[in-house]
């Protein structure tokens, strides 16, 4: 449960969450749900500035850290059941995997090198 929460990248980040409360708060007031006081709509005017600030101080570093990374291929750890890539495939897992791949394809699709046989 809440697994966009967790990991080295994870999809809404804490920051993310915290600045959606002073949005969540002025669309309600948009929207008549309660009225505010001048001086709480000054509050929550500069509340949203800080949102918005603290938004964008989020998006540079997601930015800066897929740039510094490479955003190249995942890590075992970045996905689930990764781990077992680190693993080598046993004999049975080898000679099933060709058996499946036999039964897979039509007699004749393929040269014995593994080229494709052009068909007439």
């Amino acid at each position: 449960m809440l697994e966009f929460l967790r990991g080295r990248r994870p999809d809404l980040t804490p920051a993310q969450l915290l600045a959606t409360v002073p949005l969540v708060v002025a669309l309600l007031v948009v929207v008549d749900v309660f009225d505010l006081a001048a001086d709480e709509r000054d509050a929550l005017k500069w509340a949203l500035v800080w949102a918005v600030a603290l938004l964008a101080a989020d998006t540079l570093l997601r930015i800066g850290r897929n740039i510094a990374l490479g955003r190249g291929p995942l890590h075992p750890d970045e996905v689930v059941g990764g781990d077992e890539l680190y693993l080598p495939l046993s004999e049975a897992e080898i000679l099933e995997a060709e058996r499946l791949e036999a039964e897979a394809l039509p007699e004749g699709d393929y040269a014995p090198g593994g080229e494709d046989v052009d068909r007439p």
